[in-house]
């Protein structure tokens, strides 16, 4: 197995299934995990049936929480996060298996195909993305502070240094704080332009919580410009 791959995932088979299919066109043999935080019971049999392993906690467990659960089910170095709305192209997990940095994202795309995601910056301590409505050939591989964590790539040893995620955030900015303590703590941080995923945002949460999470950022980051990457 060359990677562990974790979705979280809450209703919407036809999205797993995408998800999934996409996983399988890599050509290369994973571990997936699925943490089912509360689905039809459709999602889950999507996953058994294409070996992976199930995690059920009868609640939605959020992201932090269900990632950490998750980490501690893996079996390889590398361990790939994916959305369960999120697909990758052919060839994205051998991309990123070609980097050495500490956390590797992708380059995101919507349906339309225009990116919505080539990394991330801190503006003046504001968590900024790249790229937004730019064309995907214009971007390479570099260095950012930060990565979507709705499809990336961490390093077991990374993880095993800095601990799991934090669990006081639900469903936002913990990708920003995770990178952030990661980078605080030597680990690097780049975006692999060659590995490539469609995902349209908000389409399997709300953001009624950003609110908090954003003063939760800041409250453990009051001068998140000092880590910026360089």
């Amino acid at each position: 197995m060359v990677a562990d791959v974790v979705v979280l995932s809450k209703d919407r088979p036809d999205l797993f299934a995408a998800c999934l299919a996409g996983v399988e066109a890599q050509g290369v043999d994973v571990h997936g995990i699925l943490v089912d935080n509360g689905t039809d019971g459709t999602t889950a049999q999507l996953a058994r049936d294409a070996g992976w392993t199930v995690l059920d906690y009868g609640r939605n467990t959020g992201f932090s929480e269900g990632n950490n659960l998750a980490f501690g089910h893996t079996r390889t170095g590398r361990v790939l996060l994916l959305n369960n709305d999120a697909v990758l192209h052919p060839g994205a997990i051998y991309a990123l298996l070609g980097h050495d940095e500490g956390i590797v994202g992708t380059l995101i795309t919507g349906s339309a195909g225009l990116v919505a995601h080539a990394g991330g910056l801190l503006w003046n301590g504001i968590p900024k993305h790249q790229g937004r409505h730019t064309h995907p050939e214009e971007w390479a591989c570099h260095a950012c502070d930060w990565v979507t964590f709705a499809a990336v790539m961490i390093r077991r040893d990374v993880i095993d240094d800095i601990g799991p995620m934090d669990e006081g955030y639900w469903y936002s900015f913990e990708d920003v704080d995770y990178c952030l303590t990661a980078a605080k703590a030597g680990h690097s941080i780049a975006v692999c332009a060659d590995a490539r995923v469609t995902h349209d945002e908000g389409q399997t949460r709300d953001n009624s919580l950003d609110g908090p999470n954003r003063d939760r950022f800041y409250t453990r980051w009051p001068r998140a410009a000092r880590h910026l990457v360089g």
